[in-house]
């Protein structure tokens, strides 16, 4: 019986996400205009859509970080890249990535204009490669949800195929973790401009059950 319920348990374990430890989750680290391991982008006309700036409305820890979503077209973001080496992807496990985010002055604001995807990179350096994109594989990364004045925590998650990848998933070196904010013209009338605060991502890994 002992021996039983100890394959039981190994079983069970074998399903379980494994939290991927990610440099600098919480923005705390960094000088007041910047926060360390993250990296930032705009497209399109970023003087009307998005401002990014850290934020001391923190979820924990003394700092945050803000993207403000205004009218125009394009948009702006960060990212974190994570290197895959000792994460061993394979074919069927479910990567997740999570953050918290929140209106920042507590009026309500549509989420459809902030997103959340991975980029799965052949490298780490400038000239690296986007494999893919987990929300061009059919993963929606929109929060799609109306933010309040409480931080909340959303998540997108995609379970992993070789074939998404040229190469496989032996070709992929590097996790890039986006948030961005994007506002297109054709902005539809219910979708309210504002703030959103973000703080403490963090990434997952769900083996596939043998």
């Amino acid at each position: 019986m002992t021996r039983a319920i100890a394959l039981l348990l190994a079983l069970a374990g074998i399903c379980q996400a494994a939290d991927i430890k990610l440099p600098n989750p919480g923005f705390e680290a960094g000088g007041p205009n910047h926060a360390e391991n993250w990296g930032s982008f705009e497209f399109g006309d970023e003087g009307a859509v998005s401002r990014l700036k850290l934020s001391k409305d923190a979820r924990t820890g003394k700092r945050a970080f803000e993207i403000s979503v205004h009218g125009g077209g394009g948009g702006q973001g960060v990212y974190l890249d994570v290197p895959t080496a000792g994460l061993h992807l394979k074919d069927g496990d479910t990567l997740s990535f999570s953050v918290h985010m929140k209106s920042k002055h507590g009026k309500p604001l549509i989420g459809a204009s902030l997103g959340m995807h991975v980029e799965f990179m052949d490298g780490s350096d400038a000239g690296a490669k986007i494999l893919a994109r987990s929300d061009t594989l059919g993963t929606s990364g929109f929060v799609g949800k109306t933010l309040s004045d409480k931080f909340r925590k959303y998540t997108t998650s995609h379970t992993l195929r070789d074939s998404e990848f040229p190469g496989g998933l032996s070709a992929v070196k590097t996790l890039r973790l986006v948030i961005v904010a994007l506002q297109p013209e054709d902005r539809k009338a219910y979708e309210r401009l504002g703030t959103a605060i973000v703080d403490d991502a963090s990434a997952a890994l769900k083996r596939r059950a043998n």
